[in-house]
């Protein structure tokens, strides 16, 4: 049985591409609000993300109307393709509340 090299290069390539930068930050986003972990730390609260100007780790700032919360980015290294989407996993920081609890005596 002869196979042509050529039909079966086709038939397993895939077109492999880089996400542009603003691809990349929605598609860090999108995992940001669909990550379970927003909602243990902010509950159903209403938010804005804002990407934070640093170069590395980047990260996320979530404001809420009661606290802030910092989400980073870890870039994992590829699998086996060199080139492609970027793989990265998130770090939730612990919420910080915006005007902590005033007690009074």
């Amino acid at each position: 049985m002869t196979m042509s090299i050529n039909s079966s290069f086709s038939a397993i390539a895939q077109p492999i591409r880089s996400l542009s930068p603003k691809e990349q930050t929605a598609a860090e986003i999108a995992a940001i609000k669909n990550d379970p972990r927003l909602q243990e730390k902010i509950g159903n609260s209403t938010y804005e993300i804002k990407k934070m100007d640093q170069e590395m780790p980047v990260s996320y700032l979530i404001v809420t109307d009661w606290c802030t919360l910092q989400v980073d980015v870890r870039y994992l290294p590829p699998e086996e393709q060199i080139c492609g989407p970027a793989r990265f996993e998130l770090e939730f920081h612990d919420a910080l509340e915006k005007f902590p609890h005033i007690t009074e005596n």
